[in-house]
């Protein structure tokens, strides 16, 4: 089992992110596009996360996590940037931009762990 000491943080950001539903898929346009790329992100990360929360994976052993960070903060802001027309769809982005900020914030503190 790794240790995950100083691991509170995650921990607390795990659950948030677990707790997180994933938001409905858009129909169509950029919001469509957005969420299947943070599908693809989200399969990796949550697989990682899970492992570490478990003890059976060390942080700093989760390939390409800075680059998972960086892909996760890039979708941060192309979800905030995005231009909707419907009140439909702003709920809609509101609630991915929700679940991609718990990402994000559960990605730094997996960096954190990973830098021990």
């Amino acid at each position: 089992m790794v240790g995950l000491t100083g691991s509170s943080d995650f921990r607390n950001a795990y659950k948030e992110f677990r707790a997180m539903p994933y938001p409905d898929r858009p129909k169509s346009g950029k919001l469509q596009d957005l969420g299947s790329d943070l599908l693809g992100i989200d399969y990796q990360i949550a697989g990682y996360a899970g492992q570490v929360d478990n003890g059976d994976l060390s942080a700093s052993d989760i390939p390409d996590l800075d680059e998972h960070a960086r892909e996760v903060k890039n979708l941060l802001s192309e979800f905030a940037s995005v231009r909707t027309e419907t009140d439909q769809e702003r709920q809609l982005k509101e609630k991915f931009h929700a679940y991609v900020a718990t990402l994000d914030r559960m990605m730094v503190e997996l960096q954190r762990l990973a830098a021990g």
